[in-house]
């Protein structure tokens, strides 16, 4: 049996009121799920134990032939339940310069144009030490201030505490001489 078929034979048993157990029974498969496996690889799931088209159709095997499929249920009102491929293309080919042209923009681009670089200056604090060796050294100091440059370190991460603290002992030196 095509797959095709065998979708819509699956789908016209259910609108002759068919339960899904008596369907799998009638096709021979041996687990109810194994079939709801396969109509879910062809674009169905089970809505109020009935086998209904799913939204998406990205899960949709490549190789299965759509066709129109007008099925007639037993209160003579009909269903379609065709996926809207046909609407899809005529709408890419109405696209189509659109399309080709954002392919050739692709193809074309320079990738040097694409990496901008953002260059975050901070203006407030500017680490200008000499080049020295560091010295271990302890110090008292009043316990609110320390507590406060330790605030302020860890908003400025970027900088170490050694620097920053050499730096602000550095502008003391330099605004009280």
């Amino acid at each position: 049996m095509i797959v095709i078929d065998k979708v819509n034979y699956i789908l016209q048993l259910q609108s002759e009121g068919k339960t899904r157990h008596e369907i799998k029974d009638i096709l021979g498969y041996k687990l109810l799920d194994s079939m709801t496996k396969y109509m879910r690889k062809h674009g169905y799931k089970v809505e109020n134990n009935i086998y209904v088209l799913r939204d998406d159709s990205c899960h949709q095997e490549q190789n299965t032939e759509i066709s129109t499929v007008i099925q007639s249920d037993d209160k003579c009102m009909t269903r379609n339940n065709t996926f809207n491929i046909k609407q899809d293309m005529i709408d890419i080919i109405e696209h189509k310069d659109e399309i080709f042209d954002m392919l050739k923009w692709f193809k074309n681009r320079d990738d040097k144009g694409m990496t901008e670089v953002i260059e975050v200056i901070n203006e407030g604090i500017k680490i200008d030490l000499p080049e020295s060796e560091t010295t271990r050294t302890t110090i008292r100091i009043n316990k609110v201030i320390w507590e406060e440059f330790d605030a302020f370190c860890n908003e400025n991460k970027e900088f170490n505490k050694q620097d920053l603290m050499a730096q602000a002992l550095k502008d003391f030196m330099k605004n009280n001489k």
